[in-house]
């Protein structure tokens, strides 16, 4: 599949959220809009950050129990953090909407954090607090 120059977006996840309906469903939505997320779990900040500037990424999205915040090196690309529960507030914010109505945008505004991203746990996953 191609994807256009900045149309990638990381989707840094616990691994309870792996095998989420609410996530299937908000990737799905993303796919709809012509953004195209890249899941990644038991990654290192510093290889999400490679990555996330290697595919040239619109933004992280982290999916994670608990935020532990540390100051991001540049700010290149927009942060948002969802837990469980505000992921599936996410999804049903959607209901009785056509996909033509649907602005993402302006949902995830929200779930933007400033200028932090969450930090990785010793074994390289995301932190649990």
């Amino acid at each position: 599949m191609l994807m256009k120059k900045g149309s990638a977006i990381i989707f840094w996840i616990d691994q309870e959220f792996r095998s989420s309906i609410p996530l299937l469903l908000v990737e799905g939505i993303f796919y709809s809009k012509g953004l195209y997320p890249m899941i990644l779990e038991n990654t290192t900040r510093d290889e999400l950050l490679k990555i996330a500037d290697y595919c040239e990424a619109k933004a992280i999205f982290v999916f994670s129990k608990h935020k532990k915040l540390i100051d991001m090196p540049h700010q290149k690309w927009k942060l948002y953090h969802m837990t469980a529960e505000k992921l599936e507030q996410f999804v049903f914010s959607f209901a009785g909407l056509s996909e033509q109505k649907i602005n993402i945008r302006q949902a995830v505004e929200n779930y933007q954090t400033a200028t932090t991203i969450i930090n990785t746990s010793v074994e390289g996953g995301l932190a649990d607090e």
